[in-house]
């Protein structure tokens, strides 16, 4: 009867009382995924599925209820639950130079581009029922590469991420957008060539080392050196000046390009060898040697010009 299925008796003109009822937004993912807190779900097939397919099995959890709200959620709350309940999956970020060798000590951030209002947030800046490593914004994640300059963590699947790379002296500021479907994912930046150059005076000669802060950034140098102040002179006349550190950056073929170094009240010279190699090196590698520039004197007549001997 009408008053048994509406817990009481109805009032006057025999209508009922509106009942909240139920409204519940759910995450379902298929395995191997799986949200923190999930529970698993019998596995069912499809009439459509193959023969000899197994069921598929998937795994849920309750990411909105109007019960429990006792009122219609928000899309705003409903985002904000998505963005902490995702399954994460493995991301592997490559940072190598455009020869293939790898960049280790990079940083690199994962962070959901998403914005959430301001009424998500608390008067102290923290955001409410957000999981560890939530940030203004969303999420975010951060990690290092190795020696073999990979980097891994875990990400949220299905939202959109800013990926970033940055190294002080190796990597300047690079950024994309992904957007991560698949179970296993892989980035990659790619670097370019860093050499940096020393110099230090022995006897009459100034001699310029150049060594890799990629392979060694404290490299073994031939005694107090300091960075090189000098230019570096390539095919065409082209010159290259290191910065404040002594870092040049460029091509692979960087250092295959020098042909002549100089410097500043020094006589400029070729390189000591036509195919230099510091990469993998831990000893800075002597580039060239740089003399006392050649300085003539000559005594003149004053009246005519002609040169006076002895």
């Amino acid at each position: 009867s009408l008053e048994e299925s509406q817990g009481g008796p109805p009032p006057s003109g025999g209508v009922a009382p509106i009942r909240p009822g139920a409204f519940e937004v759910y995450l379902c993912c298929p395995e191997p995924l799986a949200a923190f807190g999930a529970v698993s779900l019998p596995a069912w097939g499809s009439p459509r599925d193959m023969p000899d397919e197994p069921p598929a099995a998937f795994s849920a959890i309750c990411v909105a209820s109007k019960l429990q709200m006792k009122g219609w959620p928000s899309a705003e709350s409903v985002l904000r639950r998505l963005l902490t309940t995702f399954p994460r999956i493995p991301l592997k970020v490559h940072v190598k130079t455009a020869d293939g060798l790898p960049i280790p000590g990079v940083k690199v951030d994962a962070t959901t581009t998403h914005v959430l209002k301001r009424k998500d947030w608390t008067a102290d800046g923290e955001q409410q029922g957000a999981s560890a490593g939530a940030v203004r914004g969303g999420i975010k994640v951060s990690g290092q590469t190795n020696a073999e300059g990979i980097c891994r963590f875990s990400v949220p699947l299905c939202v959109r991420m800013l990926l970033e790379a940055s190294h002080e002296t190796l990597l300047g500021h690079r950024e994309r957008e992904i957007l991560l479907t698949r179970v296993t994912a892989e980035e990659a930046f790619v670097a370019e060539t860093t050499v940096q150059f020393w110099q230090v005076e022995e006897g009459k000669e100034l001699v310029v080392y150049c060594s890799s802060p990629r392979s060694n950034p404290r490299p073994i140098l031939p005694g107090p050196c300091e960075p090189f102040r000098g230019f570096l002179e390539g095919p065409g006349g082209a010159e290259q000046r290191p910065d404040a550190l002594g870092y040049v950056r460029g091509k692979p073929s960087l250092l295959r390009r020098v042909k002549i170094v100089g410097c500043k009240a020094w006589r400029p010279a070729p390189i000591a060898c036509s195919d230099v190699e510091v990469h993998g090196k831990k000893t800075a590698i002597e580039l060239a040697r740089l003399s006392y520039p050649i300085t003539k004197v000559a005594l003149v007549a004053a009246c005519c010009g002609t040169k006076i001997p002895g």
